[in-house]
């Protein structure tokens, strides 16, 4: 379920199976008063779910990175701050399998949450996201709070 999907190495497809479950859930848990699909308003008419969720500003996903890598404390010039999913996974502590598993889940719940994330490429919501799951490693979910204030502020 963890590895590249489609073969496109986007992620994509294990992506979509995390998000659906997700929605999933929320369907149950809201109960039948929010309506067949799981209730909310849908007013956009987007029905791929991207950029729905994150009340901040649209931006580049090299600025999300880089706030990213200012909460963690770590430079933010090119080249001065680590680069490549093998230097990220080292960086967050965890063994390959498990950081591909917490990747993922930035990617569903964070990264593909924010407004700009559907015309960013494929590798940059890649890279958003390793980023992500190294920041919510260290943090957890106070360190996404902090990001969207931070990404807010901008």
């Amino acid at each position: 379920m963890y590895g590249d999907g489609d073969g496109d190495g986007t992620g994509y497809a294990e992506t979509e199976a995390v998000r659906s479950l997700l929605r999933s859930w929320a369907a149950d848990a809201a109960g039948p008063a929010a309506g067949a699909d799981g209730g909310g308003d849908d007013s956009t008419g987007d029905d791929d779910g991207y950029g729905t969720g994150l009340d901040v500003p649209p931006a580049a996903a090299g600025t999300v990175i880089a706030a990213v890598a200012r909460l963690l404390g770590l430079s933010t010039g090119p080249g001065l701050r680590p680069s490549g999913l093998s230097e990220l996974t080292a960086l967050s502590g965890l063994p390959a399998e498990r950081f591909a598993e917490l990747r993922l889940l930035a990617l569903a719940l964070v990264v593909d949450e924010h407004p700009s994330a559907p015309r960013w490429a494929a590798d940059d919501r890649l890279e958003a996201a390793s980023w992500v799951a190294v920041l919510i490693e260290r943090d957890g979910e106070d360190g996404v709070t902090t990001l969207v204030d931070a990404l807010r502020r901008n």
